[in-house]
């Protein structure tokens, strides 16, 4: 996949990337349960 290939060498940008889909999951399983 071409993004992975670009933002591969980023790390920190990736790890970044990885942390804010995290919360961003949490967030919306928070939302889902009321």
């Amino acid at each position: 996949m071409f993004l992975i290939k670009v933002l591969t060498p980023s790390a920190d940008l990736w790890a970044l990337i990885w942390v804010l889909r995290g919360i961003l999951a949490d967030l919306l399983a928070i939302g889902n349960s009321f």
